[in-house]
């Protein structure tokens, strides 16, 4: 089983959903208010820390690798990339249109003590796996005093 950490922050985050239900329909969490009353494309993200490192996990559906963007800005990850809406139907009238699309951004803290030239990233069935090792330890080293 795994174990989770309170955070003040995910308590913040249950009570709006709580309070605003109507912001998460569709993917709880993923949809966050934009400008004039529109929907921001928030794609979901799990990470977890484990003796190796920081796994993340970001819900990337129907993105290739040319649509995302990773970099490293001081200890964060910045994910970003575009989904580019479908062509709509030469016939018919939509009854439902959950799905967002457009350019999303993602700002992860890192925590320290990870090897930061060493991240590797994998997007496979819609889900962007990336791998943030630790950092070796030095192990230490012997300090002469002088006179």
């Amino acid at each position: 089983m795994a174990k989770y950490n309170w955070s003040p922050w995910i308590a913040a985050v249950t009570k709006a959903r709580q309070e605003r239900p109507s912001e998460t329909v569709g993917h709880p969490g993923c949809r966050l208010p934009g400008r004039g009353g529109q929907y921001a494309w928030q794609p979901c993200l799990d990470m977890y820390e484990s003796a190796s490192g920081v796994n993340l996990t970001v819900e990337l559906p129907g993105l290739s690798r040319e649509d995302i963007s990773l970099e490293i800005e001081g200890r964060g990850l910045l994910i970003s990339g575009e989904r580019r809406p479908e062509k709509d139907p030469e016939e018919g009238v939509f009854h439902m249109l959950e799905r967002s699309h457009g350019r999303f951004v993602r700002h992860v803290d890192l925590p320290e003590g990870l090897d930061l030239s060493a991240i590797r990233a994998v997007l496979r069935d819609g889900v962007l796996t990336v791998i943030v090792p630790r950092a070796p330890s030095g192990g230490g080293r012997r300090i002469q005093v002088e006179d």
